[in-house]
């Protein structure tokens, strides 16, 4: 089970060259990380704390329809990971596990505890090593779209995306890529989104950073996935095309970490956004291990 980069070089086909301006966004930052800064935003209040992480190729932002939902519910906080989004790309490597530890300084900055941890694709590794090291600061993990484990890849496929995403089209490639993977739901907000993503990619570094994070490995994390302390629930696109067996795939997660298991069988790679109201409410039920909801 891998990646399916093919569908990038499908896309990248029919990428056009272009030229379009920043989008400016405001946004709080915090100094926390080592070599950078980490930027976020902040919505809400109630007793809930809820931590959001993007996964590769996203922003913060891509987390607003699910934010809506949540912010009745409790304080929630959207990142930018290491040099995506408005963070900073002055860090000096970037994976999974150097996320974890962002996240680990971020929470221990604010004083927050007792967190609902959402992880989305790359970022769930993350979440994975949080539950398992630092379950003093997490009592739930969530994982959306989850890439928990490393995968080969063929030495054609490197080729093609160390080509595909580089200046001047891995910018428009990606944006392409980043909608195709909205199967059924397209967002009211997913020009816009997109738009967003396009944008920051064609900034200094970031094409770089984001091929970066495409080859690392996850292994630090991939390793604490039978050592979770908290509650696990795992939220899997019955159409997300990045996996070529995607129930496959969320089974494997549940049983080697006991965790929850749901299947949207009509979402994509993003069920977060294509079903903001369903997502929210799953991963507020009471957890019981290896169950399943295939509404």
């Amino acid at each position: 089970m891998t990646h399916n980069f093919l569908r990038i070089n499908l896309i990248l086909v029919s990428v056009l060259f272009g030229c379009m301006s920043i989008f400016s966004q405001t946004s709080e930052h915090s100094s926390f990380a080592l070599n950078g800064k980490i930027s976020y935003i902040r919505k809400g209040s109630g007793a809930q704390t809820y931590i959001l992480l993007p996964g590769i190729g996203e922003t913060k932002e891509g987390y607003l329809p699910l934010i809506q939902e949540l912010e009745t519910r409790g304080v929630v906080y959207s990142l930018d990971i290491r040099g995506q989004g408005d963070s900073s790309s002055d860090f000096t490597s970037f994976s999974a596990f150097d996320v974890a530890m962002d996240v680990i300084q971020f929470l221990d900055e604010k004083k927050l505890k007792n967190t609902i941890l959402v992880g989305s694709s790359l970022s769930a590794a993350s979440a994975v090593y949080l539950g398992a090291e630092r379950s003093d600061l997490v009592k739930k993990i969530v994982l959306s779209g989850p890439f928990v484990r490393d995968y080969d890849i063929s030495f054609g496929i490197k080729t093609m995306i160390s080509i595909g995403f580089r200046y001047p089209w891995g910018a428009k490639l990606w944006k392409a890529y980043y909608e195709d993977l909205h199967i059924t739901v397209k967002p009211s907000d997913l020009s816009e989104q997109s738009e967003r993503i396009y944008n920051y990619l064609t900034l200094d570094k970031r094409l770089s950073i984001l091929r970066e994070y495409l080859f690392s490995s996850k292994a630090g994390c991939e390793e604490k996935l039978d050592s979770i302390k908290v509650p696990v629930v795992i939220i899997m696109g019955g159409k997300d095309p990045d996996f070529e067996n995607p129930v496959e795939e969320l089974d494997w997660i549940s049983g080697i970490t006991n965790g929850q298991k749901f299947l949207f069988e009509n979402s994509g790679h993003y069920p977060h956004r294509e079903e903001p109201k369903r997502f929210a409410e799953v991963i507020n039920l009471p957890f019981k291990s290896m169950k399943s909801n295939k509404k």
